[in-house]
């Protein structure tokens, strides 16, 4: 969600399914979560967030649903964050509202704006960002609460499953087969301490698709039994929905990296890890480096073709033939160098 460019038109859309019309285009959004669209001041923000409600639909939830509103155990409403900022994207206090994943006001509300942007707009589906299976408070100013007290893990983990099946629930019953051929897929995975039970939870969740996120992060000293831990996370959950589980291992982790040997040794790490892990012949692979001056080197991509709006990158629908690297060590592995390629403009 930080980049300008992150919300395509129907008029765009409608030119890549003409291109490419095996290609599939989610849109990034936050769920549980409502904006304020005249208090936005980023400049990002407006453009990434206005697709997720109107500023009329804001005000109608404020006025006439205030029991959807979640607040913390000083009865405060509990309020999006990003801050500091990153770059020219911020959320302040004031802007963006979490809502209660287990109302049902918010869940109607959720689908038909899915169903919107779906049917109206021309998306394939949408990518449900921080649908961890703890709290992830670094996206708050505070903890929200349940009857005064704040909201334990797995409180917060059975009202995500709720609001996705109940999401779930009205795509596959809905009389209009375009929702029912749709897409909804969560970041549901994580890293760090969120992956601890995650096998679990994303059955219990009964997902369309998954977003594994930045794994490897430490791979310069990371330990074997670390790092095959790890791996067998991505098999796990690429061995879900009988080995078809759909999505992507996406690594951004490395905006902001100088050194593009680093980048290329640490891309070449993660793919190797990716091919040993993945069981799923509809699961891609993407891997980004950001450098100095906003260049972004793509150093490995592969899987069934796949587009996420917030960060527009288009993954081929063949798949390469994968490198040949050395066996992973306990400190590093080997590295390739590749000839960086410019993403899609």
């Amino acid at each position: 969600p930080y980049y300008s460019q992150s919300v395509l038109t129907t008029q765009r859309i409608q030119e890549i399914h003409t291109r490419l019309p095996q290609l599939k285009i989610f849109l990034h959004i936050f769920p549980s979560t409502m904006f304020d669209q005249k208090k936005l001041d980023s400049p990002i923000a407006k453009v990434s967030f206005s697709s997720q409600n109107t500023q009329a639909q804001f005000d109608n939830a404020w006025a006439n649903h205030q029991d959807a509103f979640m607040k913390n155990a000083n009865g405060e409403y509990v309020y999006n964050a990003i801050d500091p900022p990153i770059g020219d994207m911020w959320l302040k206090e004031e802007q963006g509202y979490l809502m209660d994943p287990s109302n049902s006001f918010y869940q109607n509300f959720l689908y038909s704006r899915i169903k919107y942007l779906i049917t109206e707009i021309g998306y394939d589906g949408v990518y449900l960002d921080i649908m961890l299976s703890g709290f992830m408070k670094g996206m708050y100013y505070s903890r929200p609460a349940i009857n005064g007290v704040p909201i334990t893990d797995q409180q917060w983990k059975d009202k995500l499953i709720i609001l996705y099946r109940a999401l779930q629930d009205k795509r596959q019953n809905d009389l209009d087969p375009r929702m029912r051929n749709a897409f909804i897929f969560t970041n549901s995975v994580g890293g760090g301490k969120y992956t601890r039970g995650i096998k679990q939870y994303n059955i219990d969740l009964q997902t369309q698709g998954v977003q594994i996120e930045n794994p490897f992060q430490d791979f310069t000293n990371m330990s074997i039994a670390k790092w095959k831990e790890t791996v067998d996370l991505i098999k796990d959950i690429t061995s879900l929905r009988n080995n078809q589980m759909r999505g992507w291992l996406h690594y951004h982790f490395t905006e902001g990296m100088t050194d593009r040997a680093r980048c290329d040794q640490q891309s070449l790490f993660v793919y190797a890890s990716y091919l040993l892990g993945n069981q799923s012949p509809d699961f891609a692979f993407l891997f980004l480096c950001k450098f100095t001056g906003n260049r972004i080197y793509t150093a490995s991509t592969t899987g069934k073709p796949t587009v996420r709006s917030r960060m527009p990158t288009t993954l081929p629908s063949t798949r390469p033939t994968p490198p040949s690297p050395s066996l992973p060590t306990q400190d590093s592995c080997s590295s390739k160098k590749r000839r960086p390629i410019s993403p899609p403009t």
